[in-house]
């Protein structure tokens, strides 16, 4: 009960910062890590007591957990690699970091005075989160490797959202009470401000163009608005207005770049909850999508092909799945009491049911290119497979690879076995390969996977037009073939 009533006074501070607040009246991861399979999704149920988060397998929308966490868990961002997710407690001024291999926690408390975490952004490097303390105007910086708090950064009024760009140079950070977004330079830390409209709250970054999307909820009567900030000048590029809801809150761009989902808490004034859809290349909205009551954060699928939507004002709690194909909702799935998941709540992937490798050994070469999406890699690796595996075939099953901060997926179907061969009286000649070779997400990709025999297999992988901004020594390579993979680290030559 202490808590709750501890929980109850902190909102009553924020009150008059957050706009929206005020208008509740309802109430308010051997040598390899384990593989990355399907991703999972994290969802804040803030109105929990004590706090939870649910914890959702995307492939088939169920929940398969509920981790108790902080007071009034808020902001979610999960690491590149999926193997940790940093939630804020809005309640206690702490962070609970989530192992996702047994959903363990551990908890990292703020520096006395930073109060009121609220959003939380991670590097793409994975080396750094960034979590904004609404309630004593500031950033704190959290090192993943020991997570501690390495730096305190002054930022604007009341800040809520956070975002880093794909190169991981600068934090973008919405100021609600001031109408201003901080951007703050991590080499040093020094901040400067872009004035955006009234009451900025979510924020989004473009993942190839200069352009970060701040949605601003206004006074929660009228529709609000979204301002585009061209990164390249810090100013305002476009301000959308038509089609915008009413209390714009949480925004997310597809990994295309070619659309921003922007939940509008409170609808069109008709309808409970909408999203409307962004057309990142005319920035006008193409459609406005029905989900529940009072959608607060938004996250888009790696894939690419659902959006969930955490319904925070539904009783009990609901995350609608809207199909990107269709702009309808598909699937809704019961969480905890008043959920927001605020950020980027779904990952890469997730330790799950995948067979872990035995081995993974690899190299890597990768060539940062002058612009975004002009990168390029090469990979080898050796793996063998797990004394629970149950074999791969390249052909029927998905074939995913991460380098650094570059992941793809190549789909079923895509490879093509060429099969072993033998000469004359059976001599063995040539093994099992399988050959890839096309464009993915833009992507020329290259990929031959040989069966070395005795459960071990030679994978090399090569890429021109990646998106390999952020990545630095040491780089994560990781490897998934159906059920089975892993990951590990290497020291890679930078051309």
């Amino acid at each position: 009960m202490k808590g709750q009533v501890k929980l109850n006074n902190r909102l009553s501070r924020v009150v008059t910062c957050f706009l929206f607040l005020a208008l509740l009246s309802i109430g308010v991861g051997l040598g390899s890590s384990p593989a990355q399979a399907q991703p999972f999704a994290y969802v804040t149920n803030f109105g929990d007591v004590p706090g939870t988060v649910s914890v959702i397998n995307t492939a088939d929308n169920t929940v398969t957990a509920t981790v108790p966490v902080g007071s009034g868990p808020f902001g979610v961002a999960v690491l590149p690699a999926g193997a940790f997710v940093y939630i804020t407690n809005f309640g206690d001024d702490t962070v609970s970091v989530i192992d996702t291999s047994n959903n363990a926690v551990t908890s990292v408390e703020l520096p006395l005075g930073s109060a009121g975490p609220f959003g939380v952004a991670v590097h793409p490097a994975g080396t750094f989160v960034y979590v904004a303390n609404a309630l004593s105007n500031s950033v704190s910086i959290i090192d993943t490797a020991d997570n501690t708090v390495t730096a305190t950064v002054p930022v604007g009024s009341v800040p809520v959202g956070v975002v880093v760009d794909p190169a991981g140079s600068f934090v973008y950070v919405a100021n609600q009470a001031d109408g201003t977004v901080s951007v703050i330079d991590t080499a040093g830390n020094p901040v400067t401000t872009v004035t955006v409209g009234s009451g900025p709250t979510g924020i989004a970054v473009h993942p190839t163009e200069p352009f970060v999307y701040v949605t601003n909820f206004g006074d929660g009567i009228v529709p609000g608005t979204v301002s585009v900030i061209d990164t390249a000048s810090n100013t305002v590029a476009v301000t959308v207005t038509a089609g915008i809801g009413i209390g714009p809150n949480g925004v997310s761009v597809n990994p295309a770049g070619t659309f921003a989902y922007v939940t509008n808490l409170f609808g069109d004034g008709i309808v409970p909850g909408t999203v409307s859809v962004i057309d990142t290349v005319s920035n006008s909205v193409t459609a406005s999508v029905t989900v529940g009551s009072g959608p607060s954060g938004v996250s888009v699928h790696p894939a690419g092909s659902f959006v969930y939507v955490a319904n925070q004002f539904n009783v009990p709690g609901t995350l609608s799945v809207i199909s990107t194909a269709s702009n309808t909702v598909t699937e809704t799935v019961t969480v905890g009491d008043a959920p927001v998941a605020f950020g980027q709540f779904i990952g890469p992937g997730a330790v799950s049911d995948t067979s872990p490798f035995a081995t993974l050994t690899a190299k890597a070469e990768i060539e940062l290119g002058p612009l975004a999406n002009d990168d390029e890699f090469k990979v080898k690796a050796t793996f063998t497979l797990g004394a629970g595996s149950d074999g791969i075939n390249p052909v029927t099953e998905d074939v995913s690879l991460q380098v650094g901060t570059f992941s793809t997926t190549i789909p079923a179907g895509s490879f093509k076995l060429h099969p072993e061969k033998s000469g004359k009286k059976g001599k063995h000649v040539k093994p099992n390969k399988w050959t890839f070779e096309g464009v993915i997400d833009g992507v020329e990709l290259k990929a031959k996977i040989t069966d070395l025999g005795g459960g071990s297999f030679e994978l090399k992988a090569e890429g021109e037009g990646a998106n390999l901004a952020g990545t630095t020594n040491p780089v994560e390579v990781g490897i998934v073939i159906g059920n089975d993979g892993g990951s590990t680290t290497v020291t890679a030559e930078f051309d």
